[in-house]
């Protein structure tokens, strides 16, 4: 442990030397949010308890260096910390090396062509549906979306190569696939998989485009997974998702429906639908919220869907801090045990109360 600690002490001592270096040769900044709530949690069959809750608090370093000819080189260093107790989350990235940087971790060229990326990566799908809609909390700690497909479109991929194409229309595209890069060791039966390695092959192909007050979006993706073992059946997570969001004055409205195939075993491949739908009205400074969303039952399991509400409200204190207050609930249907506690028929609530800033 004590090793560990000075490793990561060391590590951000010479990544903020760095940073300063960095901003006399090219346009580097460092930036975060901190994101924090009280909460009263209840699991079914479980007591009752109140929690301090961080919400994917995080920082991070980013910055461009002009190449010239309309070329620009850019980075980004983001990572995940808990802000009730200040340690990392997702220690660990590939087996057991500590992951500081968890969030994003790329480097990358852009210019008339477009932008390329390669490193940790998060989910372009994601970021044109499910993050776009969910506009009271950015989509994080227990009020974001628990019945989204994040099997298929994973959050933060590793040995991501990204391309985006230039903004045509209003339009832009983006490619991104996750190369197969686990670590593997031979063993008498084959190639078996290290604990902790990431063996998975992701695609995603998403699409936005803003018209004024109209703005549409969604994509493809699909998860491949193996063990390593020639006799074992790969896994495949599939998502497709359209997404379309609206603005009238104080009034914004969004949402997404996403079609899912799902890898239960062999023999057991099941899709199911999803709707969420959201709103904000704006007051001054107030922001009154609802979200809300429906999964399907999947396919040949009878009673297995879920729904998912949210009630809040936002108070901006400036353009960067806020106080908020939130009640969200996810109810399993009576053969559910996907989304909540393994149990069937779970439900989940949480009253919270919580500040954000953003630096």
């Amino acid at each position: 442990m004590k090793n560990n600690v000075r490793l990561w002490l060391g590590v951000a001592v010479g990544t903020m030397g760095a940073v300063a270096h960095a901003q006399t040769a090219s346009n580097a900044t460092i930036y975060g949010r901190i994101n924090t709530t009280v909460e009263s949690q209840k699991v079914t069959g479980l007591d009752r308890t109140t929690v301090l809750q961080n919400n994917a608090s995080r920082w991070g370093i980013r910055g461009t260096e002009d190449l010239g000819g309309g070329m620009k080189a850019l980075f980004q260093l983001e990572s995940g910390f808990n802000s009730d107790t200040g340690g990392f989350t997702n220690n660990f990235g590939q087996g057991t090396s500590p992951a500081l940087f968890n969030r994003e971790s790329f480097v990358g060229l852009s210019g008339g062509f477009g932008t390329v990326r390669a490193g940790r990566i998060t989910s372009p799908v994601y970021f044109a549906s499910a993050d776009y809609v969910s506009m009271h909390n950015h989509d994080t700690g227990t009020s974001s979306d628990a019945l989204f497909n994040f099997f298929a479109t994973g959050v933060n991929n590793n040995n991501s190569i990204t391309y985006k194409t230039p903004s045509f229309g209003g339009a832009d595209v983006e490619v991104a696939y996750s190369l197969a890069a686990g670590f593997l060791q031979i063993n008498p039966n084959g190639f078996n998989e290290l604990p902790g390695s990431n063996n998975q092959r992701n695609f995603q192909v998403a699409v936005n485009w803003v018209g004024g007050p109209l703005h549409l979006g969604g994509g493809y993706a699909q998860m491949k997974d193996r063990s390593g073992l020639p006799a074992t059946p790969e896994v495949k997570d599939e998502t497709t998702v359209i997404r379309a969001l609206y603005e009238m004055g104080l009034i914004t409205v969004g949402g997404y429906y996403e079609r899912s195939k799902f890898d239960f075993g062999p023999g057991a491949r099941r899709s199911r639908n999803n709707i969420r739908l959201a709103g904000m009205y704006t007051m001054g400074a107030s922001e009154f919220h609802l979200n809300v969303g429906i999964a399907d039952d999947f396919s040949g399991l009878p009673s297995s869907g879920a729904k998912q509400a949210t009630v809040a409200y936002n108070y901006n204190l400036s353009k960067r801090t806020k106080v908020y207050a939130f009640y969200t609930q996810v109810d399993e249907d009576s053969n559910g045990t996907f989304y909540v506690s393994g149990t069937p028929g779970s439900k989940f609530s949480s009253l919270a109360l919580g500040v954000r800033h953003n630096f």
